[in-house]
């Protein structure tokens, strides 16, 4: 699984100044729990326009990373609340460059990092975990229908075989849904072609 640190770190940790980095300077609702008692979470770093393409190449690294040393895949980690989710939701998104703003702009970064994992795997061998049904943490979104509808359509649209290296026929990209009680649901795979909508 290819993931970014989470955001939600202890105000006080010395380390949180140089990795709370968010799409906005948007704190996750609520504290944690410490030897010195409960403390808020941090206030996060906005990443400059300039530093996404960096953090996508970090991404890219690092599946071309997992590809020689013998893995057969990767999942991208777009899931409870970790970066490349709060880039997808306005409640923590409140960019007004080409990552944030509109849908198509606030999936920019994901459906980046994608595209790099198909060029090493094919999309048969890619992954990704979304959690549309997840708010916790005040992780939240105005219309999470509109929202991850583009994103299973934008994801189904990438499993034409039409990239991939030499040797590999392309495929299906798997995508599981995370959050809520209602355990993980499949948007496709490429054993029978499906093509299921978010709920």
């Amino acid at each position: 699984m290819i993931s970014e640190p989470r955001f939600m770190m202890v105000s006080n940790a010395p380390p949180a100044a140089v990795w709370a980095r968010a799409p906005s300077a948007v704190a996750a609702i609520g504290e944690i729990p410490t030897p010195s008692g409960s403390k808020p979470f941090p206030v996060p770093r906005a990443l400059e326009t300039l530093e996404v393409p960096v953090l996508v190449e970090q991404f890219r690294c690092a599946i071309v990373n997992s590809c020689q040393a013998g893995f057969d895949g990767v999942e991208i980690h777009a899931a409870n609340g970790f970066l490349v989710d709060q880039f997808l939701r306005d409640g923590a998104n409140r960019r007004t460059d080409r990552y944030g703003g509109s849908i198509e702009n606030r999936t920019r970064f994901l459906l980046d990092i994608v595209d790099h994992a198909i060029d090493v795997f094919g999309a048969e061998g890619v992954g990704v975990r979304i959690s549309p049904h997840a708010i916790a943490d005040g992780l939240t979104d105005s219309d999470p229908h509109a929202l991850y509808e583009h994103v299973a359509l934008a994801l189904d649209h990438r499993r034409a075989p039409r990239r991939g290296p030499p040797g590999r026929n392309g495929g299906h990209a798997l995508v599981i849904l995370r959050g809520g009680r209602g355990g993980a649901q499949q948007i496709g795979d490429q054993q029978d072609g499906g093509n299921k909508q978010p709920p």
